[in-house]
């Protein structure tokens, strides 16, 4: 979320505390305009915890897809140890020893 949207944001709860500070202290306003200042108050209350809400949802949305590169890059190297076992079991003198060492040498590379 970048500076406009926060400027907005800020906006919006200046805007709810001056309409909660109008219902405080005017006592003199009628019933009509004292029940659509309730409501457009709580409209923006409802407003603002909505962009809060989507603000927790980005986050969660950008952690996610760190995690799922990461993955995606163990992903990427499993199917190249898995094209390389392939390219060394088409000869016949292929030892298991060897593909045994390339396996055990990529997955510690992965711990590191």
């Amino acid at each position: 979320m970048n500076q406009y949207h926060f400027n907005k944001i800020k906006q919006l709860k200046d805007w709810e505390r001056d309409l909660s500070a109008v219902l405080v202290f005017k006592n003199n306003m009628d019933e009509e305009t004292r029940n659509d200042t309730i409501r457009y108050r709580d409209l923006l209350v409802y407003a603002i915890e909505q962009i809060e809400r989507v603000r927790e949802l980005e986050d969660k949305l950008a952690r996610i897809r760190f995690v799922n590169n990461d993955y995606d890059k163990i992903n990427k190297r499993y199917r190249d140890l898995l094209e390389k076992i392939k390219e060394m079991t088409r000869y016949d003198d292929c030892r298991e020893a060897e593909i045994y060492e390339l396996v055990s040498d990529e997955l510690e590379g992965e711990s590191e």
